[in-house]
């Protein structure tokens, strides 16, 4: 579905938001996962919410991760799955709102100790938030380039990068700046060990 609406062969091609994204974010909830040794039925279940969170990405912060939701519980209802996962799934999409407050980005990850059934829904939440900012702690090449992607999404870089002027480099920069900052020594950075450990690259990106 990513594909479709937003890969490079879609009408509307996003730099950032694309089917690589979505990749990355599927395969480090499995890392994540593992690491904080969830079950695989957990496992399972972050792996839908991650290949469905970014369906939609035009909608406005907080509705795009709405409707995202809502397409895959509908899908998972079609395919027959049960309505617990279903819902599970649905809230680890939701779980992907991002809102910055005083320069701290937070999301929507509720109580850790929260469950559903016999899940742990707090700490899926936590590795679903964890992967879909992964790239903040990736080596540095990985990182610059995830960089530049979301800067051209977000029209503070041009696709043509020998456009930019020096003025517009270092507003971009700075933009960046300020988001690992309040990420890393506002809220203290990943929320679970798992992803601190499989992306430990935080605080180097960050100089």
């Amino acid at each position: 579905e990513t594909r479709k609406k937003s890969g490079k062969d879609s009408e509307q091609p996003k730099a950032y938001h694309n089917e690589e994204h979505v990749i990355r974010v599927v395969e480090a909830v499995e890392k994540i996962g593992r690491e904080e040794e969830l079950t695989d039925k957990e496992i399972a279940m972050l792996k839908i919410a991650a290949g469905w969170h970014d369906v939609e990405t035009g909608m406005g912060p907080g509705v795009s991760e709405d409707e995202s939701a809502r397409l895959c519980q509908k899908e998972m209802t079609d395919r027959g799955f049960g309505e617990l996962e279903t819902q599970i799934v649905g809230d680890l999409i939701r779980a992907t709102k991002n809102v910055i407050i005083d320069g701290v980005i937070k999301q929507e990850i509720g109580d850790l100790e929260e469950t559903s059934g016999m899940y742990g829904l707090g700490l899926m939440k936590r590795v679903m938030a964890d992967a879909d900012l992964s790239g903040v702690g990736e080596e540095w090449e990985k990182f610059r380039q995830s960089s530049l992607a979301l800067g051209e999404e977000a029209h503070l870089v041009e696709r043509v990068r020998e456009k930019m002027s020096e003025k517009k480099w270092q507003l971009f920069w700075e933009w960046q700046y300020g988001f690992l900052d309040g990420f890393l020594n506002k809220r203290g950075g990943f929320y679970t060990d798992g992803a601190k450990r499989i992306y430990p690259n935080l605080e180097d990106n960050l100089k």
